[in-house]
């Protein structure tokens, strides 16, 4: 994860807010980031009419909400792929899904029309819509494959380039024609299915480092802002393995972890108590009461601040101090305006419903004040903004990793700092007239293998400045916050 701005290129100060949802979908790749526009697109690449999911009404919630990128990892057992025989007098061709999932339908069929040579075939592969309608989903079609290794469009080869399907072992002579009905249909050769999946846990939606699956296929975007991890039961929530790793995750990527909450958050109350006990303290990770009984609100929540985004950057505070939410439901239990603030104090959002019904989450906190931060350190709108700040500096300021550590370097990448934090002040990211109210940079300077400065960033009010120490060091950025400083710092 080394992308970034060329040296002295501007940093972006407004960009498409980039959000991932991570967990179990019908079908589809697995452990690869799949960017995502449409709720059709979806459905093309993951879904399965008959087959109900709940990471595609997360998805519908999240673009009704004004979302218009989502990032989509499918967490499956990769050992779990459909099979295909194609038979032949040698023991015939054996093919392997792409994809993994009792739920990726596949059928075949060979021909030899117009081949003289007796190594070779023609090949059409099929992937269906669903079991009960054989309506054709994606078609692959290869002419003149041959059974030598060492010849042109060899069988597995050319498989490579197969969104559907790869050779699973090479055969010794080229598989037979398929037979055709009275129509002169070919009687297609359906792939064997493994069993269904087993629900996904939570270490399989934490996935490898190593291997690059589940949470860690993201290491493959050059950036992050949101992040949404789906378990497989509908009305759970993840388990406190993989909300560790996932705070930590988002920590390291400059990020917002979105949760549901819990199944037993019956009440304020409950809230109240459960956070004191085992609760997630971070300003990384955002959560809200009550819950519907329809569902999550994830991805209407993840839509509705990428719209935000889009309007004024993440620094925008929502009219009122509030984010609506599109649809009507109902909420049990009602909220009033003391609800609000109690559930404030533990980093709770608030959702209420107005008159007419509809939805708006209130409060706008994230889950760190009872780490003892400021209340303004945990105020959502600040956080996001902090977080844009610091990941763009840590993307934007790669290059300079690769360059002497010398005067010159140390000034264009001050430079390049400087333009940054000062256009992000005249767009209203950060507070006061002048930029000695509204932020400071103290460095950079060399450090072993990399550079080390210190930031500062008037996130709500004039020379109140929340601070942090950064050191630039292979790949990522390691962040140290200082607090706040509500006093003028001066810049070094």
């Amino acid at each position: 994860m080394l992308e970034g701005a060329a040296a002295g290129a501007a940093i972006a100060v407004r960009r498409e807010t980039v959000t991932a949802f991570v967990g179990p979908t019908p079908r589809g790749p697995a452990d690869m980031p799949v960017a995502i526009r449409s709720l059709r697109e979806f459905h093309r690449r993951f879904g399965c009419p008959d087959t109900p999911s709940r990471m595609q009404d997360c998805l519908a919630d999240y673009f009704a909400a004004g979302g218009d990128l989502a990032i989509v990892v499918r967490v499956s057992d990769p050992s779990r792929r459909a099979r295909l025989e194609l038979p032949g007098p040698g023991g015939g061709c054996r093919l392997l899904a792409r994809c993994p999932g009792s739920r990726e339908l596949l059928r075949a069929a060979v021909d030899h029309d117009g081949l003289t040579d007796g190594r070779r075939f023609n090949l059409v592969v099929q992937r269906l819509a669903s079991a009960g309608a054989p309506l054709v989903a994606e078609q692959e079609s290869f002419r003149g494959l041959s059974i030598d290794p060492l010849a042109e469009n060899y069988v597995g080869d050319a498989l490579l380039g197969s969104r559907l399907v790869s050779l699973a072992e090479a055969p010794a002579e080229r598989p037979a024609a398929t037979p055709l009905t009275a129509a002169g249909v070919p009687r297609w050769v359906p792939a064997r299915r493994p069993a269904a999946n087993p629900a996904p846990g939570d270490y399989e939606l934490i996935g490898s480092a190593a291997d690059g699956t589940g949470l860690h296929a993201l290491e493959q975007l050059p950036r992050l802002d949101l992040l949404c991890l789906l378990p497989a039961a509908s009305g759970g929530a993840i388990g406190p393995v993989a909300m560790f790793a996932a705070e930590r995750y988002c920590r390291r990527r400059q990020a917002l972890l979105l949760v549901d909450p819990p199944p037993d958050w019956d009440s304020v109350h409950a809230v109240a108590t459960d956070t004191a006990l085992r609760g997630i303290d971070s300003p990384n990770v955002a959560s809200y009461f009550p819950r519907p009984a329809a569902g999550s609100l994830l991805g209407a929540i993840a839509g509705a601040l990428a719209a935000a985004d889009r309007e004024s950057g993440p620094w925008h505070w929502p009219p009122g101090g509030g984010l609506w939410l599109p649809g009507a439901m109902p909420l049990a239990p009602r909220l009033d305006s003391r609800d609000v603030r109690i559930l404030a104090r533990f980093g709770v959002n608030a959702l209420r419903r107005d008159p007419r019904g509809r939805l708006r989450v209130e409060g706008l906190v994230t889950r760190g004040p009872r780490l003892g931060l400021p209340p303004e350190s945990v105020r959502l709108p600040a956080r996001r903004t902090a977080l844009f700040a610091l990941g763009g500096i840590a993307r934007g300021s790669r290059w300079s990793l690769f360059r002497p550590p010398d005067d010159y370097s140390r000034a264009e990448l001050r430079r390049q700092l400087h333009s940054f934090l000062g256009r992000l002040h005249r767009a209203g990211g950060l507070q006061g007239r002048r930029a000695g109210e509204a932020w400071y940079l103290n460095g950079p300077d060399p450090v072993a293998g990399g550079w080390e400065m210190e930031l500062g960033l008037a996130l709500l009010q004039p020379r109140a400045f929340q601070a942090w120490r950064l050191r630039l060091r292979g790949a990522d950025c390691e962040l140290r916050e200082l607090g706040w400083q509500p006093s003028l710092a001066m810049a070094g």
